[in-house]
């Protein structure tokens, strides 16, 4: 829903906030009595926002009353003769009551809905008007009795919320720091129509074979006087079509109509084409006089929901053809403010898109995100999985006035973003079967009204061309089996499964996998810690990495088991002795897990269509499950799922007796052409073999060859049959692309996983331009184990990459924002120390 044609100003200037006990002030005359002390706010923000996340007053926002307050401008506070004037609010957290001078205009109880209240009389008068929100307590409220739900959770720690539309963030234990979300969290604004103003716009794209249709409806306010000729709507340059005009209210005239543009150039997730996207603008023409109005962008795109061939599976094809979903779950980037401006948001989601991720997941644990956050989705062509703001409770849809306002929230999101093509599938919620399965109630129990039909019945009224699921997980014998529907995949990860189990798993859709506690870079560890050698024995460390509630071991314990696992070593003895060691074991090893359950969901024989890692980003310093810390540093394991997740692709898989096979994808619409070479080497350096072949792999297909057969004799590629002691120790694989100067990528097997031997024959060469982009050229005579760099002040397009003898690897960096003259780096070898250190100059 769009609204148009007002002068619009945030009001996010001159706020205070004050304290004051649970219902000492209920009026703003109150305050005065109360003695209220008033201090600087921000807005849009929270409490935390102004007293800092970690502080006492914030982790207790909930168990207060704060009032907000500020003095409207006069430039604003004057209707035209036949204009309004609006106050919008669009989001109030959570129990709020709005003053305008001595008036309450406004009630809320619902953190998710949006206001906005006609404020046109109040404000004619010249003087000053002083605006007040009353956030009261909620803690008081949720003390209260209430019957009990059919099951309980323990991922949250009030069992109260389930009455209440508020966010789950701040009462997680373990998961998310505990900050209640208290204050006036987006933006408020004050509005004055000038001229024809726009309300309730609806756009709604959809791609019919190679035609693009729009299809619009909004509702026009006009002048007193005025009368509307003429509606134009066009696409770009494309021609317009006259939509039709009729009396919607005594004041308002409704336009609607169908444009259908022909060859029209569609809109594809980055990972398969380009995200295109089409101006839309509204020609409004009255007493000869015409008005421009820009509607915004739309993408063109169909989506089907493929349910495999057995009736179990989920996935998405966008425009014809299947997409392998991936990518990771989003939440929000500040932890106090849950808003971020759109340079941040940018920052982020580039990073995802780099990473080769073509879909995020906003859980229902968290708060829906700000339109600015879709439309860069839309622009960059990512696509969003996107749950209602529910999660593992037995919602109370027989309590008066729930379900409605629940109603209302879902309506006004599906308004808002319904006509983005990144919005790809809608979910009730998150674990609500999950919960009530896991707990023994039957089966009949585990949904209600809310997930399987007002919720759907709102996604069908409002046309939005999305999958909608009920719950994730949800579908099979039991809602977190991960063999059917959408499933949590945890095997691997948080059960401690070996890598292999993801073979068995069946994994059709995994909407959450691969939880980690990931050791954020030694760049992030000195400004957090004041040390990155020693930060795994520091309390501070340790008390920020997540764990289940109730649960007996933490996400560290869960790394710990695979870095014993893969490299044969104490992980908890490495961790005392060696704490700098151990964490870039942990790196490794979280890395190296992801990559191998990534790109086998990804290989063509296998049913899964998509895997979200969950998160993508931590949301502050901590070594928490993000794959992006808090500071917005890439951590190890998100480099290994961008080599895993690129568009186009290359990684080895062991198929025990079978032989060892190396895999290609290629996404893109055109085919992938270059030279294949595949070399063993003994543990000496010595290489033993040697193929090379020139391949394609068609677009948008994938393909793979048996290393002995490219060899073209039996050598025990992968050491399963083991006849005396192995000829080889690493396969190497380089794909040279056709026409190009240097390899497109390389990857590396490990038929015995061991402690890495220290290597001080890694040298690295910049070379950087002065527009501030450059190259790192990394290179070693012998395969390498896992190199890491360190560069503060750039950005690295890849690290903790292994090194193929006689191949350079050729690594991006950008200098970040802010940062001029010398940077000093090094480079190590993980598990083998420090290797040398290196100068940028530009």
């Amino acid at each position: 829903m769009i609204s148009l044609g007002h002068n619009v100003r945030r009001l996010d200037t001159g706020w205070e906030m004050a304290r004051v006990a649970p219902g000492v002030a209920t009026t703003p005359a109150d305050l005065v009595r109360a003695s209220a002390g008033w201090q600087p706010a921000v807005v849009p923000g929270t409490v935390a926002s102004v007293t800092g996340w970690e502080t006492e007053e914030a982790a207790r926002a909930d168990e207060y009353d704060h009032w907000y307050r500020v003095t409207l401008p006069h430039a604003n506070t004057s209707a035209t003769v036949n204009g309004r004037v609006l106050l919008r609010f669009d989001g109030l957290a959570t129990l709020a009551e709005v003053w305008l001078n001595e008036d309450r205009i406004l009630t809320s109880d619902n953190m998710f809905l949006a206001h906005s209240c006609d404020v046109t009389h109040q404000l004619r008068d010249s003087s000053e008007h002083v605006l007040h929100i009353r956030f009261a307590a909620l803690r008081p409220v949720l003390r209260q009795r209430r019957s009990r739900g059919r099951w309980p959770t323990r991922l949250v720690s009030e069992k109260h919320l389930r009455f209440v539309r508020t966010t789950l963030l701040g009462y997680m234990p373990g998961w998310y720091p505990p900050v209640p979300t208290v204050g006036p969290w987006r933006a408020v604004s004050l509005a004055a129509e000038a001229g024809i103003s726009l309300h309730d716009v609806t756009l709604r794209p959809t791609l019919d074979g190679r035609a693009g249709v729009l299809n619009v409806d909004a509702v026009c306010r006009l002048p007193s006087g005025m009368r509307l000729d003429r509606a134009e709507l066009r696409l770009g340059d494309s021609a317009g079509v006259a939509l039709s005009i009729s009396k919607a209210t005594v004041e308002d005239v409704r336009v609607d109509g169908v444009l259908r543009v022909s060859d029209v150039v569609a809109w594809w997730p980055h990972t398969h084409g380009e995200p295109a996207l089409h101006e839309v603008t509204l020609l409004l023409t009255s007493s000869g006089i015409t008005t421009v109005h820009e509607l915004g962008r739309v993408g063109f795109r169909s989506l089907v929901l493929d349910r495999e061939s057995d009736g179990q599976g989920f996935g998405v094809r966008i425009n014809g053809s299947g997409v392998f979903c991936r990518g990771a779950c989003w939440s929000p980037l500040d932890v106090a403010a849950i808003h971020a401006e759109e340079t941040r948001l940018r920052r982020t989601l580039m990073q995802a898109r780099e990473a080769g991720f073509n879909m995020l997941r906003i859980s229902g644990t968290m708060a829906y995100e700000s339109d600015a956050f879709y439309a860069l989705c839309d622009e960059l062509g990512i696509l969003i999985w996107q749950d209602f703001m529910f999660a593992n409770f037995d919602y109370p849809v027989e309590a008066a006035g729930f379900v409605e306002s629940c109603r209302m929230e879902a309506q006004q999101f599906l308004q808002r973003v319904g006509s983005r093509c990144s919005l790809a599938v809608l979910c009730g919620g998150s674990e609500v079967q999950q919960q009530g399965a896991m707990m023994g109630v039957p089966r009949e129990h585990w949904s209600n009204v809310l997930f399987d039909e007002v919720l759907p019945g709102l996604c069908a009224e409002e046309r939005v061309d999305a999958a909608y699921v009920p719950s994730s997980p949800s579908g099979g014998a039991l809602p977190f089996h991960v063999n059917a529907g959408v499933g949590h995949y945890y095997g691997v990860g948080a059960y401690k499964r070996p890598l292999t189990d993801v073979r068995i798993a069946d994994v059709r859709f995994a909407s959450e996998c691969l939880a980690f506690s990931n050791p954020p870079e030694p760049v992030t560890l000195e400004r957090w810690l004041g040390t990155a050698a020693r930060a795994a024995l520091d309390p501070r460390y340790r008390k920020s990495v997540p764990r289940d509630p109730g649960a007996s071991w933490d996400f560290a314990d869960v790394s710990d088991h695979y870095v014993s696992t893969l490299f044969g070593v104490d992980a908890r003895a490495l961790r005392d002795h060696d704490p700098g060691g151990y964490l870039d074991l942990s790196r490794v090893a979280v890395g190296e897990a992801m990559s191998a359950v990534m790109t086998h969901l990804r290989r063509h024989d296998s049913q899964a269509r998509g895997a979200l890692v969950w998160m993508l980003r931590d949301p502050h310093r901590a070594a928490g499950w993000g794959l992006i810390d808090g500071d917005g540093v890439p951590k190890a394991a998100y480099y290994f799922l961008k080599r895993a997740c690129a568009p186009r692709a290359l990684w080895f898989s062991d198929e025990g007796v079978n032989g060892l096979l190396l895999h290609a994808d290629n996404e893109r619409d055109a085919p992938w052409q270059g030279r294949l070479e595949v070399s063993l080497y003994r543990a000496d350096g010595l290489r033993v073999e040697h193929a090379h072949k020139d391949v394609e792999v068609p677009a948008a297909s994938q393909r793979c060859w048996n290393v002995e057969a490219l060899i073209g004799h039996f050598v025990d590629a992968s050491y399963a049959y083991r006849f005396g002691p192995a000829g080889h120790r690493w396969v190497t694989a380089s794909w040279r692309c056709a026409g190009a100067d240097g390899p497109g990528m390389t990857c590396c097997h490990d038929i015995q996983p061991a402690l890495p031997v220290p290597d001080e024959d890694v040298q690295v060469r910049p070379e950087m331009r002065a527009d501030g982009v450059g190259e790192l050229v990394v290179v070693c005579p012998r395969v390498s184990g896992h190199v890491a760099i360190d560069l503060p002040g750039a950005s690295l397009a890849d690290n903790y990459f292994r090194l193929v003898p006689g191949v350079a690897h050729r690594v991006q960096l950008t200098r970040r924002y802010g940062t001029s003259g010398l940077l000093v780096g090094s480079v190590r070898m993980v598990g083998g120390g420090r290797c040398g250190e290196f100068q940028v100059d530009a």
